[in-house]
C-alpha cells in the first residue's frame, strides 16, 4: 500500500501538467483566429461577403446570422474600383483600378479568377441573376449575357435593350458598388430572359426583342423567381405588387398585395426557395413575407430602415456596409428575424 501511494504523488505534478495543458489549449485557439484572419485565412463558416467603398475592399462576413463580424479584407493582386458581389456568396465581377474587368470566385475568405472570355465592355452596370448562375454587363444600350457561373463564364448572348434606354441603368462610379437594387432590372438564371422597368411599363426583353407585360407607375422595382420564369414587380404609385408565374408565357399578371406601404417599397426579391416574396421598405417594419401559396403576409420589425434588398448567399442584406452595422434579413429559420453584423472597428 505504501508503495502505490508513494507511486501516486510521484505522478500528480505530470497528470497537473497534462491538465493545464488541455486548458490551456482551447485559449491558444481563440488567440490564433486573429492571426488567420489577418493573413486572409477563414477558419470558420463564412455568411457572405461585403463591398466596403471607403476602404476600397472585399469583406467576409464571418459566422452565421445572429453571431455575425466583419473579416478583414480579401486580398487582390490589383486594386478595387467597383464590385458587384453574386447573391450566391460565391463569385463577383470586379473592375479593377486600371479599369479591367474581372469574374472571381469567392471561398474561405481568398479570391480566384474565373476565365470572363468574351467580355468586351466596360460596364455602367452589372446585374446577376437571382441564383446567380447568370450576369449580364450593360453598356451602350445593350447587354451582354454570361451564364455557367460561378464554375465558369460562357457567352450566352448579346441583347439590345431597344426602348428600354441604357441611361435608365447607369450609375455614377462612386455608386456602383453600393447595394444592388432588383429596381429597373433582374436577370432569369438561365440568362434567356431580361426584366425591366421602362418609365411607364414592365418590358421583358429577351433575344427576339422585347414587349410590355403591365402598365407600372414610376420607380417600379422588378425581379425574377430562382430557377424559372416567375416574376414580380412592385409599383410604389399603385401601391401594389404583381405577380407573373411565368413572364414569358400569356397568362396575365395578378396583384398578390395591396398596401399603402409601398409608397417607400426600397428593394423586392424572391425567397430562395422561390415560395415567398420579400419587400423592404422604410423603418419600423421593413420587411414584409408574402407567403405565395396561402397569400397571407407578415411584417418583420426591427430597430433599423432598409434601403435595399439583395440576397447574400442564405441571407438578405437591406443595407449598405458604412460606418454602422449591416443588417440583415434571416427568413430561413422557421421565424423569420432581422440580425445584424456590427460595425467594423476603426483600427480594421
Amino acid at each position: 500500500m505504501g508503495g502505490n501511494l508513494s507511486t501516486l504523488l510521484r505522478t500528480l505534478p505530470s497528470i497537473e501538467q497534462r491538465l493545464a495543458r488541455v486548458l490551456t489549449l482551447p485559449c491558444l485557439v481563440v488567440f490564433a483566429m486573429p492571426a488567420l484572419a489577418q493573413t486572409g485565412q477563414v477558419g470558420g463558416p463564412i455568411a457572405g461577403y461585403v463591398f466596403d467603398g471607403s476602404a476600397q475592399a472585399v469583406r467576409p462576413v464571418l459566422g452565421i446570422p445572429g453571431a455575425s463580424l466583419m473579416g478583414n479584407a480579401v486580398p487582390f493582386s490589383y486594386g478595387l474600383a467597383s464590385v458587384t458581389l453574386s447573391p450566391g456568396a460565391d463569385s463577383a465581377v470586379v473592375t479593377a483600378g486600371d479599369g479591367s474587368l474581372h469574374l472571381v470566385a469567392l471561398s474561405g475568405g481568398m479570391a480566384t479568377e474565373i476565365p470572363f472570355n468574351g467580355a468586351s465592355v466596360s460596364p455602367d452596370r452589372v446585374v446577376f441573376s437571382p441564383s446567380g448562375t447568370a450576369v449580364a454587363l450593360f453598356a451602350g444600350g445593350h447587354a451582354q449575357i454570361f451564364s455557367g457561373l460561378p464554375s465558369s463564364a460562357t457567352l450566352a448572348g448579346t441583347m439590345d435593350l431597344g426602348g428600354v434606354t441604357a441611361a435608365q441603368f447607369q450609375v455614377e462610379t462612386a455608386k456602383r458598388a453600393a447595394l444592388a437594387r432588383p429596381a429597373s432590372m433582374a436577370l432569369s438564371d438561365d440568362g434567356a430572359w431580361l426584366l425591366a422597368y421602362s418609365g411607364s411599363s414592365v418590358e421583358l426583353l429577351g433575344a427576339g426583342g422585347s414587349h410590355a407585360i403591365a402598365a407600372a407607375g414610376r420607380g417600379t422595382i422588378v425581379a425574377f423567381a430562382p430557377g424559372g420564369y416567375g416574376a414580380a414587380w412592385a409599383d410604389p404609385v399603385a401601391q401594389s405588387v404583381s405577380l407573373a408565374a411565368d413572364a414569358s408565357g400569356s397568362v396575365a399578371p395578378q396583384v398578390v398585395l395591396q398596401d399603402a406601404s409601398l409608397r417607400s417599397a426600397a428593394g423586392l426579391a424572391f425567397s430562395v426557395d422561390g415560395k415567398s416574396l420579400f419587400l423592404a421598405s422604410g423603418a419600423g417594419s421593413p420587411v414584409t413575407i408574402l407567403d405565395l401559396a396561402s397569400g397571407t403576409h407578415t411584417g418583420v420589425s426591427c430597430n433599423c430602415s432598409a434601403t435595399g434588398l439583395a440576397r447574400m448567399g442564405g441571407v438578405f442584406r437591406l443595407n449598405d456596409f458604412g460606418s454602422g452595422p449591416l443588417w440583415l434579413l434571416d427568413a430561413a429559420a422557421g421565424n423569420p428575424r432581422i440580425v445584424f453584423v456590427p460595425a467594423l472597428a476603426a483600427s480594421n
